[in-house]
């Protein structure tokens, strides 16, 4: 069995007994190299932990007056994001140049200096990422880590050819988990894909096959049962509502609880679990237009999520967050079938008007209100939700089993780099 000794650092552990640890500084210096008279046009970004090609004609995302201001990178050298530590402890924040380009001076660049395996320490930092340890280093308001506070970074130091073997190693085995999170990505989008297909055809065309058609009038919509009405939301609505324009104050270990646009997905709403919560006196602050009631609906109208609607489940628990609104149906109406239409492509092809060309998507109340329904007998409607509630759960059902499948495939593959680069699994050369 491979000898272990305290490596000396509490997020570590032990490591191997023939490994060293060093401070940052030792194996690598941070690179400095202005794009001078743009002698690079290649645009890289740091994105989920890998170092890619920016696509810069779409204009996604803010862009400099001048490249020359960005950092010429080469292949090997390792990109750290340390800016703005105190607002976002998910994304992950390293990643390993494979190919010479520029990217934005705002992010630390180091090379190595003494022919060590940059793949390896890409990995470590990596590791030290989903740790969280960077934001343990930070300082200031705004929580940034500059070169000199990383350069004192203990890092532990295999011998080369080992480096080499545990980076190559885990090349290969973070490949095939890739691949195989990318297959189960590609199907459950495809389910996703079958269950707005299912609700769009369920809220336009009825589920009676045989039932007499005629043309809706609206190209994107075609024919509706004969029997339908086309109606604006508007009018179907006892009041439209939209979210306060201001930050909720969260209170851990507050019992009410604010509904964003990331809490939403397509008729469902994630548990309380993993919602943020209130204190009483700001529910209060927030619901002072209306509280939500149960059956009451919720539009998310901002963001790269927008379009996505679902029911309040319960009364006097919830509040809008921001980029929200409120829908309370009128009682000729089902909320539960209006509910479902707003999550149709056919509603969402009349929203997305506002957004073409926007870097900040988000739909005008104006537009919401004045939303084009496709509504029949509130019999009917109420048979309609019904068939869906019952379609779409078992749909759920099986979205929720392949995010679990993609939970521990990531964290397999978290733990997997954690043991390999800290020695704890030993890797044959």
């Amino acid at each position: 069995m491979r000898q272990m000794k305290d490596s000396g650092i509490e997020w570590i552990g032990e490591i191997p007994a023939e490994w060293e640890v060093n401070p940052l500084f030792s194996l690598f210096e941070e690179r400095k190299c202005k794009n001078i008279k743009l002698k690079e046009s290649n645009v890289l970004s740091l994105s989920y932990g890998k170092i890619i090609k920016r696509d810069i004609e779409t204009n996604m995302g803010l862009l400099p007056e001048s490249f020359e201001t960005y950092n010429i990178v080469e292949t090997g050298n390792i990109i750290l994001r340390l800016t703005d530590l105190q607002n976002d402890k998910t994304s992950l924040r390293t990643g390993l140049v494979t190919k010479r380009g520029i990217i934005t001076s705002a992010y630390i660049a180091i090379e190595n200096k003494n022919n060590v395996q940059s793949s390896f320490f890409s990995y470590l930092l990596h590791t030290y990422d989903t740790l969280k340890v960077f934001y343990m280093m930070g300082n200031g308001v705004r929580q940034n880590l500059k070169f000199a506070e990383l350069s004192r970074l203990p890092l532990l130091i295999p011998s080369i050819p080992e480096q080499r073997s545990i980076a190559d190693y885990l090349d290969a085995q973070c490949a095939r988990i890739d691949e195989t999170m990318e297959l189960v990505r590609q199907s459950r989008e495809k389910l996703r894909a079958y269950k707005l297909s299912l609700i769009t055809e369920a809220v336009t065309r009825g589920l009676d096959p045989d039932v007499p058609m005629k043309d809706s009038g609206v190209p994107w919509i075609g024919e509706i049962p004969a029997g339908w009405k086309k109606i604006r939301l508007k009018y179907l609505t006892q009041f439209i509502i939209d979210c306060p324009h201001e930050t909720p104050a969260y209170d851990t270990d507050g019992i009410y609880f604010v509904i964003r646009t990331a809490d939403q997905d397509v008729g469902t709403l994630k548990s309380q679990e993993k919602m943020y919560r209130l204190s009483y006196g700001e529910y209060i602050r927030r619901t002072r237009r209306a509280k939500l009631e149960k059956n009451d609906i919720i539009y998310g109208r901002e963001g790269e999520r927008w379009g996505l609607a679902c029911i309040v489940p319960e009364s006097d628990t919830y509040c809008l967050g921001q980029r929200v609104m409120q829908f309370r149906c009128s009682k000729k109406y089902n909320s539960r079938f209006i509910m479902w239409q707003l999550n149709s492509h056919a509603v969402y092809l009349q929203g997305i008007k506002d957004t073409l060309g926007s870097t900040s998507p988000h739909v005008n109340i104006s537009t919401i209100t004045n939303f084009l329904l496709m509504c029949p007998p509130l019999d009917e409607q109420q048979r309609i939700a019904a068939y869906l509630d019952e379609k779409c759960a078992r749909i759920d059902a099986l979205l929720a089993e392949k995010d679990e499948l993609l939970d521990k495939l990531a964290e397999y593959k978290k733990s997997l780099i954690f043991e390999c680069v800290t020695g704890k699994r030993e890797v044959a050369a």
